[in-house]
């Protein structure tokens, strides 16, 4: 169940209110291209769940919180960066079942062109704007490739649009 799926902006709403029906765990992460055209990754810290992956920055959308308002505070809780809602572009969402909390998440992915410095959180040991040809490359000599949220991650930089 954790393939990527590409959709119209239209299918948004319809999905969120699918997953609220379905009762998932929603879920929002933020593909930020800078003007270079490199995608921002972060790096989880060695201890934590999937611990050192690549991913792009994101996480839950807590009980009442819209979901382009969660990606924003995620995006600032991991990086620091500060962005607007308005300017996120909704691009896709993935389904995964989330072993720690025994129920299945649905992750809307949007896009931002943004630069600035990066601060990575507690929850994260290294960054990097990666070129669309490093990310491939990752994923070709990746050690997390048994990891179904790395793929989903993969597809969400690479065919985001």
């Amino acid at each position: 169940m954790s393939a990527v799926q590409f959709i119209y902006m239209k299918d948004f709403e319809g999905l969120l209110d699918e997953a609220k029906a379905g009762d998932f765990n929603i879920g929002a992460c933020v593909r930020i291209c800078n003007s270079a055209g490199k995608v921002l990754l972060i790096k989880r810290t060695t201890d934590d769940f999937f611990g050192d992956i690549w991913e792009i920055p994101g996480g839950a959308v807590d009980p009442g919180e819209d979901v382009r308002e969660a990606a924003v505070r995620e995006v600032h809780e991991e990086t620091g960066l500060v962005i607007n809602p308005t300017e996120l572009c909704y691009s896709s969402f993935f389904d995964f079942y989330n072993i720690e909390t025994d129920k299945h998440k649905r992750k809307f992915v949007f896009t931002i062109l943004a630069d600035g410095d990066v601060v990575v959180s507690h929850e994260h040991n290294g960054y990097q704007w990666a070129s669309l040809q490093d990310v491939s490359k990752m994923k070709r000599q990746s050690q997390y490739e048994h990891y179904e949220l790395w793929d989903d991650h993969y597809n969400a930089i690479m065919f985001a649009a």
